[in-house]
């Protein structure tokens, strides 16, 4: 089947609200079989395209949202930072983006669309330094686990912080528990997991081009992704998106360098080891040296073995990359550099939903048994 092109907001009735910064996310509600994106529009509202029984809609869901009024500041600090999710089990949409004021706010969608601001659930009044709290930055990242939702995001000293929901909302200071990995100044972040060693994954990019792995496997550890000189300029700007492809059990981070090539670490578990790959320099040469929408096309890099902690938990894949991006592959659709860019090879297989152990815990502790489906956000 041939590729073809959607115009989302004509489609939907939005062309009156359209989207005026990179901040775009897209999930899927697979109890109802619809399809949601989200993006703010220049007066930073956060605005739904929904896709129902074959029709794309269109909804400003800071109009819709109840319990709004005397939310304030609730317009967002990064209008280029957004995330949103579903959780099956309770068939819930979810939005989360941070203020002016360095707060954290929620969308969520029961039946009906409501709005939280996450510093009155711990303790109103109370000192929140402790959440490292006004958030900086605005980058935000989110994912839910089965019974469990997760939030990401830079505090002060530059800290990741974590909140999670496990049926109330606890914190985690990520800073304090990897403290031999040291991340300058976070520019861009992005969650995901990999249900088959039951892990958790944040994809960190800091101030001066280099990308970070802070992972779960029964406690957080870390991983420099970009040591050594390569390091040095690696990444063009903030834009970081990371995947998993199930059928291989390998892990995807997409990033833009310096060249304004997308490119990629992969994760081989057969290797225990990052490898990189230019897609630009890759789908250029499999078009037959056609560009792809990017200047130029530099030979493919391939990183050494890599030198990081290996990973407790992880499992025995032989499986290679592949060097060919299939058009019939599924796909994803990033906005980076102000363009939208689709690359094949990105929406894993259904999961059978309870494949992690649930855990109960208090703040600030290492993590006994974790949680997690894979979803392509």
């Amino acid at each position: 089947m041939p590729w073809r092109h959607n115009d989302l907001s004509h489609l939907a009735g939005a062309e009156g609200s359209p989207a005026t910064t990179l901040a775009i996310n897209g999930y899927a509600t697979p109890w109802n079989e619809q399809q949601h994106v989200n993006y703010f529009d220049a007066q930073g509202h956060v605005h739904e395209l929904v896709f129902a029984a074959g029709v794309w809609g269109h909804n400003d869901l800071f109009t819709l949202a109840k319990d709004f009024e005397g939310a304030s500041p609730r317009l967002p600090a990064n209008p280029n930072a957004i995330a949103g999710y579903a959780s099956s089990w309770n068939e819930q949409q979810h939005i989360k983006y941070i203020d002016t004021g360095g707060r954290i706010n929620e969308l969520y969608y029961d039946g009906s669309w409501h709005h939280t601001d996450f510093i009155d659930l711990f303790n109103p009044g109370s000192d929140k330094t402790f959440l490292g709290w006004p958030a900086a930055q605005g980058m935000i990242a989110a994912y839910p686990t089965p019974g469990q939702q997760h939030i990401f995001y830079v505090g002060q000293l530059s800290h990741v912080h974590e909140l999670y929901w496990d049926s109330h909302w606890h914190s985690n200071d990520l800073g304090t528990q990897i403290p031999s990995l040291t991340i300058g100044s976070p520019v861009g972040m992005h969650g995901y997991t990999t249900s088959w060693n039951q892990q958790q994954h944040i994809a960190v990019i800091d101030a001066f081009g280099s990308i970070f792995e802070l992972y779960y496997a029964d406690r957080w550890g870390g991983n420099h992704l970009a040591a050594g000189p390569s390091g040095s300029n690696l990444v063009h700007n903030s834009a970081i998106h990371g995947h998993v492809t199930t059928w291989n059990e390998q892990e995807h981070i997409i990033f833009i360098d310096t060249s304004d090539h997308i490119n990629e670490l992969y994760y081989l578990n057969g290797a225990r080891s990052w490898g990189r790959n230019d897609l630009t320099a890759l789908a250029t040469k499999s078009n037959g040296g056609v560009p792809v929408g990017v200047a130029g096309s530099p030979t493919v890099r391939l990183s050494a073995p890599s030198t990081d902690t290996l990973r407790p938990g992880t499992s025995s894949n032989t499986s290679t990359m592949l060097t060919h991006w299939a058009s019939s592959m599924s796909s994803i659709t990033m906005a980076m550099l102000g363009v939208t860019i689709i690359l094949p090879c990105l929406l894993p297989e259904p999961k059978t939903p309870n494949l992690f152990r649930a855990r109960s815990r208090s703040p600030a502790t290492p993590r006994s048994g974790t949680s997690s489906n894979t979803s392509c956000i």
